[in-house]
């Protein structure tokens, strides 16, 4: 028996694997488990102080460049300040409105 895929470039190979791929994730649905996270008040504000929960510029312009999306963007300057501009995606939530919204969701 003949192999049907010999006569393929490496390039049609590849192209059919990602097509497979592509179809194999709309099946698989989302990957993460649940749609709520949630974290105590106090560490998230011990990680705002440490600075330990932030990203330079850059890091988050190689995120958004790379098309990565395994990341929760808040934006917690005031609503005017958003609304002027902001990333695309981003959710605006005002610092003193976290804990608010932790206890209503």
């Amino acid at each position: 028996m003949k192999n049907p895929f010999a006569n393929l470039t490496w390039t049609q190979k590849a192209a059919g694997i990602t097509l497979l791929l592509g179809v194999g994730a709309l099946f698989l649905g989302n990957p993460y488990k649940g749609e709520r996270v949630t974290m105590n008040m106090q560490d998230l504000a011990l990680m705002v102080q440490d600075k330990s929960d932030h990203v330079t510029v850059q890091e988050l312009a190689d995120w958004l460049i790379q098309g990565k999306v395994d990341f929760h963007l808040i934006d917690v300057r005031t609503a005017e300040e958003y609304n002027e501009y902001h990333i695309p995606n981003a959710e605006n939530i005002s610092i003193t409105d976290l804990d608010d919204r932790r206890h209503s969701a």
